[in-house]
């Protein structure tokens, strides 16, 4: 019987191979107990608010939105209106629009700055009925997003 010498290829494949399964087993380790980073926003429903100065409209909401994740991120809002009115977001600080003090609704809302777990901020809906129709609350949705263009 005659010994056959393994060739080098033989055992550079079984040192990959090792290399291979062990870093699997490190990265999904890591995978694993390593917590994701999301920001995530919860909206509360919306309550009765004091219209602002300038509104136009019938009657106004206050909604509260939390970043309930464990990353600080960007929000961004969009109102939907109940059936026979309209609603929008009140904007202060948008570009001026003559004769309404820098007033500017907007049917979309985008923070321009990144909201800490744990905290949040206050909008405000404003809301304009038909003509025969009654004020009804609106509803707004809220998802994080990132950073706008120029921002962090």
């Amino acid at each position: 019987m005659t010994a056959e010498r393994a060739s080098s290829s033989y055992y550079f494949a079984a040192a990959a191979l090792v290399i291979a399964i062990a870093s699997f087993f490190v990265l999904a380790g890591l995978v694993i107990h390593s917590p994701q980073r999301l920001s995530l926003f919860q909206v509360d429903a919306p309550t009765t608010a004091a219209c602002p100065r300038y509104s136009e409209a019938d009657a106004c909401y206050a909604v509260q939105v939390h970043n309930t994740g464990n990353a600080p991120g960007y929000v961004q809002c969009a109102v939907s209106p109940a059936a026979g009115t309209s609603a929008l977001f009140h904007s202060s600080g948008l570009p001026n629009v003559e004769g309404t003090g820098g007033y500017q609704p907007s049917n979309t809302y985008s923070s321009s700055q990144q909201i800490q777990p744990g905290q949040g901020l206050i909008l405000v809906l404003e809301v304009k009925s038909s003509k025969g129709s009654r004020t009804a609350q609106p509803t707004a949705g809220c998802l994080s997003v990132p950073a706008p263009a120029g921002f962090g």
